[in-house]
């Protein structure tokens, strides 16, 4: 089996929540299936545009185009060409009497034309976008515009999605045929599942609250900094609170609390190897996001044996299946009490950071890549 797969996720300086699910999963499936042929496609005008692992298997090979990425996609808008084809005639020499791609995979949405015949396979991470287009400034709506989510599901011969929710919304928003919607649930970086507390560089409180995603509005940081807020002034003090993560849209009031509250610590942008730390030097995770597809940074402190606290609407409750506290997003006194509640009761805290440490165990992405590819075999 020769697989095309589309790796422009990774074009960002940080690697987001996509770019980690992309390298987990195709490390996985490379690792899980030597005898298939996996071809990467990236287009970045200037080198240093990606952040690509070093992947080193024989049966991995790479494309990379240097054009500009407003021609590149400008032309796949019009359908001036195929993707699949475009990439297909630079390596259709390693594989002689192939007359094509077996499957086309992309890891997450892009501007693209696809041949006809080749069949296609789609990971849909959510449908924040159309759910909550409010959390979404005009740059971001127009570039899902001209994505076209909903044609690119009904062009897919295999949509992948994350949990049992994000089907519902496709199947349900976009009337896309229940068979052809399939959860595949990923795996948690073998990062996170260490009982060890390694050093980093960052300067931590002895004990904190902490939350780690980007700061807009669908993460409903300004809700969990309120909350936080509500707390006794004594709490507050001895559980400061720890926000990690990049700076998003409507981000400045945020920041301009933070930088008033003694009591908080932003700590900006983390890499991966830092996270386990953070996870697990914390008492408590507080994540009660608006809307998450699966949410990733929820698995990864439950890995990591510290009791969350998140939201009971989205994925998030099946994710976390009764391994953590779930709490209305837009209730901050609910919010608020919940914490109160674990930081005052030390064997409440530890009970559920045990719950939630065996609950994270159900997630592989070796498990993940033997699904996926099982998949792609029956269809």
């Amino acid at each position: 089996m020769i697989i095309g797969i589309d790796i422009r996720c990774f074009a960002n300086t940080h690697r987001t929540g996509v770019g980690e699910y992309t390298y987990e999963l195709l490390t996985a499936l490379f690792l899980a299936y030597p005898e298939y042929q996996f071809v990467l496609f990236m287009n970045a005008f200037r080198d240093d545009s990606f952040d690509i692992p070093d992947w080193k298997f024989s049966h991995v090979h790479m494309v990379r185009t240097r054009w500009p990425n407003k021609v590149f996609h400008l032309c796949q808008l019009l359908g001036l060409f195929s993707l699949d084809a475009f990439v297909w005639r630079r390596v259709k020499q390693l594989f002689p009497g192939a007359a094509g791609f077996d499957w086309w995979y992309s890891p997450n949405m892009h501007v693209m034309s696809l041949s006809k015949q080749v069949p296609f396979v789609l990971t849909m991470h959510d449908l924040s976008f159309d759910i909550y287009r409010d959390c979404f400034y005009w740059r971001q709506r127009l570039k899902h515009w001209l994505v076209r989510p909903r044609r690119l599901c009904q062009r897919a011969q295999v949509i992948v999605v994350l949990s049992e929710n994000t089907k519902h919304d496709i199947v349900t928003l976009y009337g896309i045929p229940d068979d052809r919607v399939h959860v595949v649930y990923p795996g948690v970086s073998s990062l996170f599942q260490t009982k060890e507390i390694k050093k980093s560089g960052i300067s931590l409180p002895e004990q904190f609250v902490l939350f780690l995603g980007t700061l807009e509005p669908r993460k409903n940081v300004m809700g969990i900094m309120l909350a936080h807020q509500a707390l006794p002034l004594a709490l507050r003090a001895a559980f400061p609170f720890v926000i990690a993560g990049s700076s998003g849209w409507k981000s400045d009031d945020v920041r301009a609390i933070m930088e008033h509250d003694p009591y908080i610590q932003y700590l900006g942008y983390v890499s991966a190897e830092d996270k386990p730390t953070l996870y697990t030097r914390a008492r408590v995770f507080l994540f009660p996001s608006l809307y998450e597809g699966f949410g990733f940074p929820v698995l990864e402190a439950m890995a990591c044996g510290t009791a969350v606290i998140t939201s009971n609407s989205s994925s998030l409750f099946e994710v976390t299946g009764g391994a953590a506290v779930l709490v209305d997003p837009l209730d901050v006194n609910d919010i608020s009490a919940a914490l109160r509640d674990l930081l005052e009761h030390d064997i409440l805290c530890h009970s559920l950071g045990e719950k939630g440490r065996e609950r994270s165990m159900l997630f592989s992405w070796q498990k993940t890549a033997r699904e996926f590819g099982t998949l792609l075999d029956r269809v």
